[in-house]
């Protein structure tokens, strides 16, 4: 053995000296860290205890070792190691001093207040980039089953902040301190520019980074220190305040990250996109995750679904005949869910503009269930429509207007209650002796030749059409 072998049985480090090479460690003998290693530059070596004045044979004979046993070291290549070891001691040393710097810094930012001190702070209500489903400063996760039209609800809803309109015709939204950025990581160039120009989304407030292909820059930029700065620089540089990324499953392979894992997930998501967020001053973040086989929850790790401040989940209804008469998944209704601090919207029907490529909430609740109630009421309704207009427009007799329309008395009470109601049928005035004429008002007759029946707007045009 060599005299570094004998240093690493006493646990000694090495010690900087002007003449000669010097180790300094624990004394198996008495257990004092008192005990030293000198070799001169002649190459010969001796050890001893400053603090019990045990001798090298007892050390030695403790450790099992004889002197001639041990082989000097080079000087000159001893020195060199001794200069590197010292110097990686160094960086140990000064690592260990700033985590605990850091440790202590820690403790002095807890705060704590008694309940009564906090509930008397005049702290203003919570407020929203998009009213009621994104709280300012707030991270939203979009889960969106395949093919459920996630960038079409993602462009609808980057239009609206940008030009300040309501998202989906329902939630007003507030102005961004900056620039709205997509970093879109699935369309080509020819497929993001159509569908951009289909819904508007033209506004010099929006910036694009056209990254299909080219995935893992974005997410080498996330995790490696050096390369965030740099693109939160690019970031700052261009303004943006809002940042979608579209979407995460694409980012997380390209670097070879297991979505199903919770340790690599949780560092992309906590360190990676929140030291970006600081770095780079964006207040909002979407991040937009394909759903799970159940279409109720993003698919993979469960640290993305404890990652945002809002959840968004956007499903097709394609297993409902009462919903999708064709049982085409591009013509089924989509519907959208929203929960999280602050926010709370339970699942609602989207209707979709094929000529604006728009995507408006009719009523907030219209779940699937509602849906298909409404959707059922909606076909009893033509059914009464359709009956007044092949005779002619109306109908004397309440029970004529029944068979007419191949209907019971009670299945067509609620609907043609409703179509009164809605200006759409008039009901004659009850004279004694006489049957009660139904006849079809202007704008009934004009709605009865139409096709397919929305929720709350009975005979107009389906406004489910093919989304992308």
């Amino acid at each position: 053995m060599n005299l570094n072998d004998l240093a690493l049985m006493t646990r000694a480090k090495a010690v900087d000296t002007m003449s000669g090479l010097r180790w300094s460690g624990t004394c198996p003998v008495c257990d004092s860290p008192a005990m030293h290693i000198i070799q001169d530059p002649a190459g010969g070596w001796t050890m001893e205890c400053l603090y019990s004045n045990c001798t090298e044979t007892q050390i030695l004979n403790t450790l099992n070792v004889k002197h001639e046993d041990v082989i000097a070291s080079d000087p000159k290549i001893e020195e060199k190691a001794q200069q590197i070891l010292l110097n990686l001691q160094a960086k140990d040393d000064a690592q260990e001093r700033h985590a605990r710097l850091k440790a202590a810094q820690s403790v002095d930012q807890i705060e704590l207040v008694t309940a009564k001190e906090l509930l008397s702070e005049d702290i203003a209500d919570a407020t929203y980039l998009v009213d009621r489903l994104w709280p300012t400063g707030g991270n939203v996760l979009l889960a969106a089953q395949a093919k459920a039209g996630k960038s079409t609800l993602s462009l609808n809803l980057t239009k609206a902040i940008a030009t300040g309109t309501r998202f989906l015709g329902q939630f007003e939204t507030a102005q961004p301190a900056g620039n709205i950025g997509i970093v879109d990581l699935e369309l080509n160039r020819g497929q993001l520019q159509q569908w951009m120009r289909g819904v508007g989304v033209d506004q010099d407030n929006v910036v694009i980074f056209p990254m299909r292909g080219r995935a893992s820059a974005i997410a080498g930029s996330i995790l490696d220190p050096q390369a965030r700065r740099a693109f939160a620089a690019q970031l700052r540089d261009a303004n943006i305040s809002v940042l979608i990324i579209d979407p995460l499953s694409v980012l997380l392979n390209s670097i070879g990250i297991d979505e199903n894992s919770n340790t690599e997930v949780g560092r992309f998501l906590r360190a990676g996109l929140a030291e970006l967020r600081e770095e780079a001053g964006i207040t909002e973040m979407l991040v937009i995750h394909h759903a799970g086989h159940s279409a109720q929850r993003g698919r993979g790790a469960s640290v993305i679904m404890d990652w945002p401040d809002a959840l968004w989940t956007l499903t097709v209804d394609n297993g409902s005949e009462d919903l999708d008469d064709t049982g085409d998944e591009d013509t089924a209704t989509r519907f959208l869910t929203a929960r999280g601090r602050d926010v709370h919207m339970p699942e609602t029907a989207l209707t979709f503009n094929e000529n604006t490529k728009t995507l408006t909430v009719e009523q907030v609740g219209m779940s699937k269930r509602k849906l298909a109630y409404w959707k059922s009421q909606s076909r009893a309704a033509q059914a009464i429509m359709g009956a007044l207009h092949d005779a002619g427009g109306s109908i004397e007799g309440k029970r004529e207007l029944q068979q007419a329309a191949s209907m019971s008395g009670a299945s067509m009470k609620a609907p043609l209650e409703r179509l009164i109601e809605s200006g759409w049928v008039t009901e004659g005035q009850v004279v004694r002796g006489r049957k009660t004429t139904y006849s079809l008002t202007d704008e009934g007759a004009a709605l009865a030749v139409e096709a397919d029946a929305d929720p709350g707007e009975i005979g107009r045009a389906a406004a489910t059409r093919p989304l992308q």
